[in-house]
């Protein structure tokens, strides 16, 4: 039966005699209610330590009510949430009354258990009867419209009021509007919510201990929501009942809150190694490192964004950092969907081999992982059945994504500005060896025709066994390099300079200025750029003079390393390169 268009369920009323051995339902709606195994169990959680002869906090005698939730789950994984008030009327008795729905809609529940509890008490039990036909009629609306219940006694006097929104699917808990994330905050430290988080993606036995039904059902419950946009696929019961002790001594893993009254009716010995979550003290115990299993540079971001100083984790800042650092993780999902005969396919070999070296070893584990499978099994029907996936996890892959190809193009861009930030001169010198070049590459274009044997130009060229890649300025001790050749050695070389000195002597280009004569003066003090012009000329030669460089004084001997802002050594380069792809000959050529 699927009750996701009502907003209850089911409403009840207990009463626990603690001169009977069991809870009694004094109350029930719908009548015809169908499903006898959630009425059998229904009072254990309720009341789960009723038995354990040692009543919590929340059992003792009082005159306030209490408030908490509880979760039961059947066969196909399908979560009910149960809301829960009691008010004690004697020293023996306890009345209670549930709202079962499958809305997780905690703090719009409580709330509005506290306006039946008073309805109930103003009413007869007719009148009380036509106010739950009123709620069940009332259909829901839209995500993130209002509706609103108006409960009047017969002459049309208002005796109580309702009214919420409908929360969001795809929202973010956030605090302090989240019931469950606003006790998790209050009563665990951020250091110990990166150990749970930890012990979750390792899919550890862990146990949450509490004394309070409603700090303790928050904190499991908010601890789990942390794995979004997976969800926790094995036991999970964040209000253990005694009657259900057993299932802490379950090998498989599971996520339990259980109250210390009845864990301490439990053999430690028999529970095994478990991760215990005091909520009380905030201590957490483990017999394993499992923070250390997470990449480093996750649990670096983790530290940073939820345990400074300065941190202000109100609002939804706890599960977004939570869900950053999973998008790092499992953000690159679709690289690895391959499309088959029989549809789509998820590969985990190619998942891993796209993970970066740091994040591989802890990948092959969480492929493995029963949330992770699922996650993925959800995805690619919705993708097979062509629904959209625009959920918040989405989004944020997609920022995520967007933000790393942003800094992939830092270094263009940085470019881009350096050069639009030069003087006249550079700038004149761009759009002359851009021209120059392509003027140059139109005449070998025209010449390629001509045998090789009778190729005789009138203008001067050089014999190059490998292009020139770059052209740079560097320091050394005895002498400025002002080519660097890949056929070459890295510093000074003989046969760059040979290059040099034939250039000088072809009249072609005045080194004389690179190099200092003096040994202790080893500032570069100017550079003479080629203009390769179109007249075949090479009296138009620009001249820089003392280009504005930076000196960095943090060399070895405190030597000065004069630096080229304005990328004119790449700008060379670029010409270079472009002349070697036009020239098919390997000859570089200098008009």
């Amino acid at each position: 039966m699927n009750n996701l268009h009502k907003i209850l369920e089911l409403y009840c009323e207990l009463q626990l005699d603690l001169s009977f051995n069991e809870p009694r339902i004094t109350k029930i709606y719908p009548q015809n209610y169908g499903d006898d195994e959630v009425l059998k169990i229904l009072g254990e959680f309720v009341f789960p330590c009723f038995r354990t002869n040692s009543p919590t906090k929340t059992e003792k005698t009082t005159n306030s009510p209490t408030s908490f939730s509880f979760v039961l789950t059947n066969i196909n994984k399908q979560y009910k949430y149960g809301f829960c008030r009691q008010d004690v009327t004697s020293g023996n008795v306890t009345n209670a009354i549930v709202i079962l729905t499958l809305h997780p809609w905690h703090d719009i529940f409580l709330k509005f258990l506290n306006v039946l509890s008073t309805l109930r008490k103003k009413v007869t039990d007719r009148q009380f009867d036509s106010y739950l036909n009123y709620i069940n009629r009332k259909s829901l609306p839209d995500e993130h419209k209002m509706i609103n219940f108006i409960f009047s006694d017969g002459n049309g006097i208002i005796l109580q009021e309702f009214c919420f929104k409908r929360p969001l699917s795809i929202a973010l808990p956030s605090i302090p509007e989240n019931h469950n994330l606003n006790l998790f905050y209050n009563y665990i430290e951020p250091k110990t919510m990166i150990e749970i988080f930890a012990a979750l993606l390792t899919e550890r036995r862990i146990i949450f201990l509490s004394n309070n039904y409603d700090k303790l059902s928050s904190c499991v419950q908010a601890s789990c929501s942390l794995l979004y946009p997976m969800y926790w696929q094995h036991i999970f019961i964040p209000l253990l009942p005694f009657k259900l002790k057993d299932y802490l001594l379950a090998p498989m893993p599971y996520c339990i809150g259980c109250p210390t009254s009845v864990f301490n009716l439990v053999r430690k010995e028999e529970i095994g190694d478990v991760v215990l979550i005091n909520c009380d003290t905030n201590v957490i115990t483990s017999p394993f490192n499992d923070i250390s299993d997470l990449p480093q540079d996750i649990l670096s971001f983790l530290k940073k964004n939820l345990t400074g100083s300065s941190c202000d984790l109100r609002g939804d800042r706890i599960p977004r950092v939570f869900l950053s650092a999973l998008v790092q993780i499992i953000g690159g999902y679709r690289d690895a969907i391959k499309y088959t005969e029989k549809g789509l396919k998820f590969s985990n070999e190619t998942f891993i081999e796209s993970q970066l070296p740091l994040y591989k070893t802890f990948v092959q584990k969480i492929v493995e992982l029963q949330v992770f499978q699922q996650f993925i099994e959800e995805r690619l029907m919705l993708m097979q059945s062509n629904s959209e996936t625009t959920d918040i996890f989405e989004i944020e892959v997609e920022l995520h994504e967007a933000k790393m190809g942003k800094k992939m193009n830092q270094y263009k861009e940085f470019i881009k500005n350096i050069k639009g930030k030069a003087n006249p001169a550079v700038k004149n010198a761009v759009k002359s060896v851009k021209d120059t070049c392509k003027e140059f590459k139109q005449k070998m274009r025209e010449n390629s025709s001509r045998e090789k044997d009778k190729f005789r130009p009138e203008k001067t060229y050089i014999r190059r066994l490998e292009p020139i890649e770059s052209l740079q300025i560097y320091e050394t001790k005895f002498s400025s390099t002002f080519m660097e050749s890949p056929s070459t050695s890295s510093g000074s070389s003989s046969s760059d300079m040979n290059i040099l000195q034939e250039l000088e002597a072809q009249g072609i280009l005045n080194s004389s200025s690179l190099t200092s004569s003096s040994k202790d003066s080893e500032t570069v003090k100017e550079c003479n750029l080629i203009d390769l012009s179109s007249d075949g000329s090479c009296d138009n030669i620009a001249k820089f003079n003392q280009l504005a460089l930076n000196n960095d004084k943090t060399m070895n001997n405190s030597k000065t390393i004069e630096k080229d802002p304005f990328g004119s050594s790449e700008l060379l380069s670029d010409v270079m390169s472009e002349l070697y792809k036009a020239n098919k000959n390997n000859w570089t050529t200098f008009e």
